[in-house]
């Protein structure tokens, strides 16, 4: 789980102004969580520690050209014009290699959810980044996390240890002491 926890540590690099005792408390839940105590998506994603720590850095990136980028556009026109070449890439792209019956199968309620979801989640984001500092709402972000270890023990049947149940509160606690600082 080096990704969850390398965003806000980078963040948090000559960030004085934060509050330590949350930002201790964030990190010392990140940091207990280990591969295999995060369940089947951190082994697949995070296969080492290299990589997450990669993604982690990417991750940072991307936040700090968001923040610089919604200076000069309102959240929704942004996160159209961040979205729109990938997606002008990625549907010739798999409508050449797969064909149209391939996009046409994926058209399904399940799958536009999904993407209403994801694009209110990021457009959530670029608004909490507009309102407040990039390194808070980065450990908020983090927060998913928690969100997931709940809904894997109640859809998926993972067990929670006490273990990864006590970062989960950590990370919580963490993040409760950061929005009150």
């Amino acid at each position: 789980m080096i990704r969850i926890g390398m965003n806000p540590n980078l963040f948090t690099i000559g960030s004085f102004t934060m509050s330590w005792h949350g930002l201790l408390m964030l990190l010392a839940g990140l940091a207990g969580v280990t591969e295999h105590g995060a369940g089947l998506a951190s082994g697949l994603l995070n296969t080492t520690q290299q990589i997450g720590g990669a993604i982690g850095v990417a991750i940072a990136s991307y936040t700090l050209v968001d923040k610089d980028g919604i200076r000069y556009a309102a959240a929704l026109p942004y996160l159209e014009l961040v979205l729109l070449p990938l997606a002008l890439v990625a549907l010739p792209t798999v409508y050449a290699r797969r064909g149209g019956a391939a996009l046409r199968a994926q058209l399904d309620p399940a799958t536009l959810a999904a993407a209403v979801g994801s694009f209110g989640a990021y457009a959530l984001f670029l608004v909490a980044l507009r309102l407040a500092r990039a390194p808070a709402v980065a450990a908020v972000r983090e927060t998913s996390v928690v969100v997931a270890a709940g809904l894997a023990a109640i859809f998926l049947r993972e067990r929670v240890t006490a273990e990864r149940l006590a970062g989960a509160a950590a990370v919580a606690g963490g993040v409760a002491l950061l929005a009150l600082s």
